[in-house]
């Protein structure tokens, strides 16, 4: 007997993120507030995620390699990491925040979630992010 080939339809294309923070988003494109946390232990990365969730953010997560990536897709408010990461390279770090308009915020193991939580309130408060921005 013959077995029945099951049909799937392709997934809808993805539009990606422009190459360039420069170049204008696709219009239709809404930016939600994230939190970009980069490298981080699963511990410290679950209370990243609930701190963002509680402020109506979402949280990304990526690795050291991909953060430039990453930046452009995101465009993240906050990028959360550890202070170990962090003491690698402050100076990319920070200057790389301060090129994508985020903020950093180091975390360590005793990392309370309200911290990051008021950070990305007061963030989200300041109502000064645009998509193109």
């Amino acid at each position: 007997m013959p077995q029945a080939t099951e049909m799937r339809k392709s997934p809808p294309p993805v539009e990606q993120a422009p190459p360039s923070s420069t170049r204008p988003r696709p219009s239709g494109v809404v930016c939600v507030p994230c939190v970009l946390v980069v490298g981080c232990p699963e511990g410290l990365t679950l209370r990243a995620h609930d701190a963002a969730v509680s402020v109506g953010a979402a949280a990304r997560m990526c690795g050291l390699v991909t953060l430039e990536r990453a930046l452009e897709l995101y465009r993240p408010l906050a990028i959360a990491m550890t202070e170990d990461l962090y003491a690698f390279d402050p100076a990319r770090f920070s200057r790389v925040a301060r090129e994508n308009g985020a903020e950093i915020c180091t975390m360590r193991d005793d990392f309370e979630e309200r911290e990051l939580a008021e950070l990305l309130a007061a963030r989200m408060a300041e109502g000064t992010r645009e998509p193109d921005s």
